[in-house]
């Protein structure tokens, strides 16, 4: 497989993963926690684990410090994903994937923050840019009888972004002492394991969503995002090149808002945010430059 095979592949099925997630949280309002716990345990913990043993399995050959930066963004990632399914409940996919953009903005000047990484003026025009678009497709979800202009679910969105940012930011930092093998395994399953936790009552549901198939539609969803995330890294690997796959992969944000417009009805608001989408897209291109 070639890299642009493998990245084109990822786009289509994080696209696809978006229209469902989307269609399925409208039905499962409530389920926000136990739909990623199930969704983790049954898809991606198992496939990641075959994944790890094709590329040599796990390595325990890092600090007992780096245990710590596992643990929290297992947490982060987890309390990540719960955010975004409570808010693909009532906000539109290509909404949520304009809104959800500003995790990049959040990755770049954390890592600058954190990680001492450089941050360009190019960056920090991208970001304003990213920003814009995201507070304007907020600004669309306003509620003029309520004391707060901004819509709720949107800014668990936002929140969704900040939480996702900060995770990737410590995944980066693992990932400079660890193997991607390792890192499949034991940061995923983490962030399976704290899923779980959170999930705690509403695990009583699983037999409910068995019964009335729900179950199988989650399974889609966890075999369409692990998938998606080994096209990602394959393409990383062919490539070599994390700049040119991030910036082909921020097409997603568009490809969603599309997507959402002709197979979801979300029409209203069309053209504002195919131009916010396109103007997210030039940001995020910005961002990892």
């Amino acid at each position: 497989m070639t890299w642009q095979l493998a990245i084109l592949a990822h786009q289509i099925l994080e696209t696809i993963f978006a229209l469902i997630y989307r269609n399925y949280a409208k039905k499962h309002t409530q389920d926000h926690y136990v739909t990623n716990a199930v969704m983790y345990l049954a898809t991606v913990v198992p496939f990641g684990i075959i994944w790890s043993i094709t590329q040599g399995g796990v390595s325990l050959d890092f600090s007992n410090s780096s245990w710590w930066f596992f643990g929290l963004a297992g947490l982060l990632f987890a309390l990540s994903n719960i955010t975004a399914f409570k808010a693909n409940t009532r906000v539109e996919a290509s909404q949520f994937a304009i809104i959800t953009s500003f995790r990049t903005v959040v990755v770049v000047i954390a890592s600058w923050l954190l990680l001492s990484e450089r941050l360009t003026q190019v960056q920090m025009t991208g970001a304003i840019i990213v920003f814009a678009a995201s507070l304007f497709v907020i600004s669309l979800n306003r509620r003029p009888d309520a004391k707060s202009k901004l819509g709720f679910y949107s800014i668990i969105a936002a929140v969704s972004a900040i939480l996702m940012g900060l995770a990737v930011t410590n995944e980066k930092y693992i990932l400079n002492s660890v193997d991607i093998a390792t890192y499949v395994v034991i940061g995923w399953g983490l962030q399976a394991f704290f899923m779980t936790v959170l999930a705690n009552r509403q695990l009583a549901r699983v037999p409910q969503l068995v019964k009335d198939g729900s179950i199988k539609t989650i399974l889609l969803l966890g075999g369409l995002r692990t998938v998606a995330g080994f096209c990602f890294i394959n393409a990383l690997q062919l490539s070599n090149n994390v700049s040119l796959i991030a910036s082909i992969a921020a097409l997603q944000i568009i490809l969603v808002t599309i997507g959402g417009y002709i197979f979801l009805n979300e029409k209203k608001y069309g053209v504002q945010k195919f131009v916010a989408a396109s103007a997210a897209f030039v940001g995020v291109i910005l961002l990892v430059r």
